[in-house]
């Protein structure tokens, strides 16, 4: 066995899953604060199964523009998307999007025998959402969330959390996440929303 064979055997992989905009920054940063989970933002290597001391070794990563169900990134799809976007230097926002941007897919985490929690907004909300806070257009975000969509019905073994419910009963939803998990629940993470690396905020903003 290799060395990198043997990193692959030693890790317990969690994979946080959702569109853009639908709430997998907020529930990263609160499953972050467990004691027993290492959470990586966004990360696009294998480095996920190279992360020691916890009993889970996190990631959070949106579909489809980051990760997709069985293809990869490899260093032609990173040019093709700077190209189609008119983005050579520098780390401008990709409205399009030829592949992900994840050199692994789901299939790979799942061969892992990785946790997924799967965060899902209604799709209204994302697409709003989308327009409001990027450059895509209507018919752009749209077709993204399609996507998105497509990719979810291959999933069987997974977690489904609804974005409402966790910010309206938090306490309620990262039980049924631990238990999920097999881990105990812990109060910290509820202080997750001060530490969400994008919006910080004291507290979490109730949605109606």
């Amino acid at each position: 066995m290799g060395k990198s064979d043997y990193y692959l055997e030693n890790v317990s992989p969690l994979l946080i899953l959702g569109a853009q905009r639908s709430g997998t920054t907020l529930l990263a940063s609160m499953l972050g604060r467990h004691s027993e989970i290492n959470m990586l933002f966004e990360s696009t290597s294998n480095e996920v199964f190279r992360l020691i001391g916890k009993k889970y070794q996190g990631n959070k990563l949106c579909l489809a523009r980051q990760i997709d169900w069985e293809q990869r990134s490899n260093k032609f799809v990173f040019l093709a998307n700077r190209i189609i976007n008119g983005h050579f230097f520098g780390d401008k926002y990709q409205v399009r999007r030829v592949g992900p941007t994840s050199r692994l897919s789901i299939k790979d985490y799942i061969q892992k025998k990785s946790k997924i929690v799967w965060i899902r907004r209604p799709d209204e909300e994302v697409i709003n959402s989308m327009i409001r806070r990027t450059p895509m257009s209507q018919k752009q975000a749209k077709a993204e969330l399609k996507k998105v969509r497509l990719i979810e019905t291959h999933l069987q073994d997974f977690l489904k959390v609804d974005y409402h419910d966790l910010t309206r009963n938090p306490n309620k939803v990262l039980r049924a996440v631990c238990e999920y998990l097999e881990i105990g629940f812990e109060e910290e993470m509820l202080s997750g929303p001060e530490f969400n690396v994008i919006y910080p905020q004291k507290g979490i903003k109730i949605t109606q």
